[in-house]
């Protein structure tokens, strides 16, 4: 702090300099307070005074103000631009970052097991993440998934991976690719869970706009939407077979 201190004290001593003289020059003398009587101006001002109109140690003293600023920016701006660098070079977050960057829609627990972080620093370091901007978090029914703070996804498609996380989920979105327009009794057959079961699945997907509920006489056929048909044509990494799935 030697570097700071003597620029400070010569600051100081011209500070203390500037009143005297201002002082002197302004004649000013100091007397005791009395109390004025009669009638008072409450209007404001009479006129704006400028900087350039104050009197010579107000002036030191806002300018010393401004130079002792930059003194103490210039000194310690280093130092927490360093603080930061380290900040944002964690090497778990940085794994965590990576991991959502290639795997959209993952869940804290999806990081946890991957990484090998418990789940505990694991939300830790997406706070920080969030904060700093670098992902986005998305509330999917009682969990949260993430994604790259990158614009690099529209809204559906950010519910359509948050599907995909979803093994079951997955294998029917696969089944539809596949033979667009089976029906209830088919998907359950072909993943072996019930009825019902497949019901809450397709209705989930229905609401999200993935999935279109055909009727056909007495029966019910499931396909996908424009939208949905198209992420998975457009972009062939979007294939349900090479989206890693997650209960």
């Amino acid at each position: 702090m030697s570097g700071v201190k003597y620029p400070l004290l010569c600051l100081l001593v011209l500070l203390l300099i500037a009143v005297h003289v201002s002082a002197y020059q302004d004649g000013t003398t100091v007397e005791p307070y009395s109390p004025q009587h009669g009638p008072t101006d409450t209007s404001g001002a009479d006129r704006t005074v400028t900087f350039f109109e104050l009197p010579l140690w107000i002036q030191l003293y806002i300018l010393s103000g401004y130079f002792v600023s930059l003194i103490l920016l210039a000194r310690f701006l280093p130092f927490i631009l360093g603080k930061a660098k380290v900040f944002l070079q964690n090497k778990n977050r940085t794994a965590l970052l990576e991991y959502i960057r290639n795997n959209p829609g993952c869940t804290p627990a999806d990081l946890s097991n991957v990484t090998g972080i418990n789940r505990g620093t694991v939300r830790y370091h997406l706070t920080i993440l969030a904060m700093m901007r670098k992902i986005v978090e998305v509330h999917n029914l009682n969990s949260r998934v993430y994604f790259e703070n990158s614009g690099k996804f529209t809204e559906f498609e950010k519910r359509m991976h948050r599907h995909l996380r979803n093994s079951t989920t997955k294998k029917i979105l696969g089944i539809l690719v596949s033979s667009p327009g089976v029906s209830r009794k088919e998907i359950g057959e072909r993943i072996g869970i019930a009825g019902p079961s497949v019901t809450w699945h397709t209705n989930r997907l229905s609401r999200s706009g993935i999935l279109a509920i055909e009727k056909t006489g007495r029966g019910i056929r499931y396909v996908l939407t424009k939208e949905a048909s198209a992420f998975f044509r457009d972009f062939p990494g979007n294939s349900p077979a090479e989206i890693p799935g997650s209960d």
